[in-house]
């Protein structure tokens, strides 16, 4: 589906009409975005500025200054007044007073304007729990940001770390937010932990999935497509899942990329037996479980009969939600089958956090899904569970949208466009590889800071 606006803000030649017109247009911009596979060119060309003002050595620096050179790209402490910059990186240290929220409005102010379009503007803070205060005003400040920086292209977000032990999680989480991959994500808080299975990362970027099994549901296409493709250029040996009636597309689309094809209904009550079973007969165990496939059967709910209900929820919610569950308890199996270590990811969407009018089924399902991620994590079973709340995703889906309020929904973030699939593809990624080992229980908005439920 295309956007013409977009398309005219790629035209240098539309760009100079808009910008002499006698009223103002205002074009989307052009984000940056990466969709090969990760190397050690990955930070080629960025600049990075870093500046420490919490007061005390940086843990952050010397790794962040080793890992952006080992992808290609420089770190720098001074910048000269006629330089642009790729990053910003504000390293908060322990900071926890009213005259260190002054020092980072000053270092903001200086430099905000020296970021390069599609660049990236990063606090980290080593979370305080006893300052909540201090937390929230960080939270948002960096909405402010994420809206300020948007009509350029450009994202701010926050990472809290737990402690200096959590450096390599951090490290590897810098990097990921510092690449063009993170295009769309802005405005959001993130926890970085420590846990115990994270070492020091080596950032030599090639495989990232090389030797793990994954299982994709919903692989026949869209998102769930691109996050098939996306494992297996990273090495990993993926099952693509999708409904029977997709058979002939997803065998098509699986055997173009060298992956498994397995046919099955979610909504079926055997569901989640079968893949059981599937998992027992062939690897014995997988590494990452992603739970893509949705659906919707959208009516105000006076119109909404109980099939319609039931049949979202149980797509939606019930089959992943118990489907994890098996995978986190052996049961009578003699191993989990989830390797310890792993990664679970559910695709859930902002209409779980704010709702949204005639979709209250996908809603519960959406939100419950989330919640349900949270409920996991504090559990503790061994594996890294999180979820990804999309926004307006350029998909078959959201084509089906009315074209006046399809163009509203794309200009509501702060970006002032639809997410592609690759968005959420890379998101998925991160969470799945190595980049992720820190952070688990979260839900990432691919949003582009949309104020809905932000």
């Amino acid at each position: 589906m295309t956007d013409y606006f977009l398309e005219l803000a790629k035209n240098p030649w539309a760009q100079k009409i808009a910008a002499k017109l006698p009223f103002s247009v205002s074009l989307p911009p052009v984000l940056n975005r990466k969709e090969v596979p990760w190397d050690d060119q990955e930070l080629a060309g960025k600049t990075v500025l870093f500046v420490n003002i919490g007061g005390a050595s940086s843990y952050v620096e010397s790794n962040l200054k080793k890992s952006v050179a080992s992808l290609s790209g420089k770190t720098i402490t001074e910048l000269s007044p006629d330089k642009k910059i790729a990053a910003l990186v504000i390293d908060l240290g322990k900071a926890a007073d009213v005259q260190d929220l002054a020092n980072l409005y000053q270092t903001i102010h200086t430099y905000i304007k020296k970021i390069q379009t599609s660049g990236r503007l990063l606090i980290h803070w080593q979370k305080n729990a006893k300052n909540e205060a201090f937390e929230a005003s960080l939270s948002a400040v960096v909405k402010s940001l994420g809206r300020e920086l948007g009509k350029y292209g450009s994202t701010a977000n926050l990472l809290l770390s737990e402690s200096n032990a959590a450096g390599a999680a951090t490290q590897s989480a810098l990097i990921w937010f510092l690449s063009d991959r993170s295009a769309f994500i802005s405005g959001q808080v993130f926890y970085i932990e420590n846990h115990s299975s994270t070492a020091q990362q080596d950032l030599a970027m090639t495989a990232l999935l090389a030797g793990r099994t994954a299982i994709v549901t919903g692989a026949a296409r869209g998102i769930g497509l691109l996050i098939a493709r996306q494992f297996r250029r990273e090495g990993a040996h993926v099952i693509g899942i999708d409904h029977p009636s997709q058979s002939d597309s997803l065998k098509s689309e699986m055997d173009a990329i060298g992956a498994d094809v397995f046919l099955q209904d979610l909504a079926d009550t055997n569901a989640v037996s079968n893949i059981k079973n599937l998992i027992h007969n062939g690897p014995g165990q997988i590494d990452i479980m992603i739970h893509n496939a949705g659906i919707t059967k959208d009516r105000t709910i006076a119109n909404m009969q109980a099939s319609d209900w039931e049949r979202v929820m149980q797509v939606n919610y019930t089959f992943p939600s118990k489907m994890t569950m098996e995978l986190l308890k052996p049961g009578s199996a003699i191993i989990p089958l989830i390797k310890e270590g792993g990664r679970i990811v559910n695709i859930s969407s902002i209409v779980g956090i704010a709702g949204n009018f005639g979709q209250s089924n996908y809603a519960a399902a959406k939100g419950a899904l989330i919640g349900h991620t949270k409920d996991m994590h504090k559990q503790k079973y061994g594996a890294n569970i999180n979820a990804i709340a999309c926004g307006f995703i350029e998909t078959k889906m959201t084509e089906k949208i009315p074209p006046v309020m399809r163009e509203i929904a794309r200009r509501m973030n702060a970006l002032k466009q639809g997410g592609l699939p690759a968005d959420v593809a890379e998101t998925v990624l991160f969470l799945s590889s190595s980049l992720g080992s820190g952070i688990s229980g979260q839900t990432f908005r691919v949003c582009g800071l949309h104020p809905a439920g932000a």
